[in-house]
């Protein structure tokens, strides 16, 4: 957490109304802040030659406003303090704001100012802004918009003029590459700027290319060719029909197999059952000596049997 908003009394609005904790993110703004308010002929009342910037020291507070609580930006103004005390054979601990400065980071306020920076200041911020600008696309944003969000990220890295066109070409619409290599121009263009604002032209353009380009009158599409439905293929082969069955062959066979009436009778008596239909013989059988059903229920026999 770097800047804090505090509420501001009278007195105090003349300054900036933010605490400065010590985060990376928000060192620039603070060192603005700071330079802003040195540099305001307004507050000339409130400053001396040499201890200016002492009222940005003010500033150096944690988010809850109370002396005692952790801020790294109010331990590293008390090292310095400690550091000018030390070098004129002072007490370190009775260090204090009031004695001469004598060290270079407090001889001047640009150069209180820049050693702030120099220790607060994210380290890595030209190899974040490389990779930033590296994944930026325009995607859908006007052209003018992204223009102003590439050259804010371009100016936090050192390129070459070729490195950056050549991440620009990479980043703007590929439709603006298109119409600029139909139109011609683009690559006899020797500065970013000039690429730029030749985007700017045509991509104010494209909607209207687009309009013109859309299929007028298209031929219907050719019909389909209608589908075969696949057959399995066709033996050639007469198929081979089976001799019609005659009674003569089933008199036949049923001689063959030894069967007669005679036999049947003597095998239904052995397993008690009725000769007629074939049921068990049983009390119902019994009672009237014969079979119960009538005679469309019960079993025939071949003619040419003798009981």
């Amino acid at each position: 957490m770097g800047l804090v908003q505090v509420k501001t009394s009278p007195g105090t609005s003349l300054f900036f109304s933010n605490y400065f904790f010590g985060g990376r993110t928000e060192t620039h703004q603070f060192c603005f802040l700071g330079s802003r308010y040195l540099c305001s002929s307004s507050l000339i009342i409130l400053r001396t030659t040499d201890r200016d910037y002492w009222w940005i020291a003010l500033y150096f507070r944690a988010p809850s406003g109370r002396i005692g609580d952790h801020c790294p930006s109010y331990t590293w103004w008390q090292s310095l303090l400690a550091r000018n005390a030390h070098v004129q054979g002072l007490d370190t601990r009775r260090a204090s704001s009031l004695i001469e400065y004598v060290i270079n980071e407090l001889t001047t306020s640009d150069a209180f100012l820049t050693t702030l920076e120099d220790v607060f200041s994210n380290h890595t911020e030209e190899e974040d802004a490389c990779r930033q600008l590296l994944a930026l696309r325009q995607g859908a944003s006007p052209i003018g918009d992204f223009n102003i969000q590439f050259r804010t990220l371009l100016y936090g890295v050192d390129l070459l003029d070729a490195s950056q066109m050549e991440i620009y070409e990479a980043a703007i619409n590929p439709r603006i590459l298109e119409l600029a290599a139909l139109r011609g121009g683009w690559n006899e263009l020797t500065s970013l700027e000039d690429k730029m604002k030749m985007a700017v032209r045509l991509y104010s353009d494209l909607p209207r290319v687009a309009f013109f380009n859309r299929p007028r009158n298209a031929p219907p599409p050719a019909p389909r060719a209608p589908l075969v439905e696949a057959r399995p293929p066709v033996d050639p082969r007469p198929a081979v029909r089976p001799s019609q069955a005659v009674p003569m062959d089933l008199d036949a066979m049923e001689a063959e197999e030894g069967f007669s009436f005679v036999n049947f009778r003597a095998e239904c008596r052995k397993r008690h059952l009725c000769i007629c239909c074939g049921a068990n013989y049983d009390s119902e059988h019994a009672a009237i000596r014969g079979c119960p059903l009538p005679d469309d229920r019960c079993l025939t026999r071949p003619a040419n049997d003798v009981m």
